[in-house]
């Protein structure tokens, strides 16, 4: 997951914990389908965990702008990660293409 720009949409597949607190037998348990895909904004990583964002916007008083719903998670639930779109500025991000409307050109 190294060299991933702040900011890029990435998609995370992971398995999720769970817990059940009611009763039953050994026979009736059964395993849950714990695997989970999330897709962010990349935000940054540490050799514990990764952290995504779901929403940021221009702050001309911070280099990186202001970010929001924060994601993090640990990295021995990771099964895979894949860029799905690399980092524009977050500047560039926030405008519409003038021509299209579309603010992902």
């Amino acid at each position: 997951m190294k060299g991933i720009k702040f900011g890029s949409v990435i998609e995370v597949i992971w398995d999720d914990a769970t817990a059940d607190s009611s009763w039953t037998t050994n026979e009736e348990s059964d395993w849950p389908d714990m695997r989970c895909v999330t897709v962010g904004y990349f935000v940054k990583e540490n050799d514990r965990a990764i952290m995504l964002m779901d929403s940021m916007f221009e702050d001309a008083d911070k280099k990186d702008g202001t970010v929001g719903g924060m994601k993090t998670i640990p990295k021995g639930m990771i099964v895979g990660v894949r860029v799905l779109r690399v980092a524009r500025t977050i500047a560039a991000a926030c405008k519409l293409d003038a021509r299209t409307h579309d603010p992902f050109r």
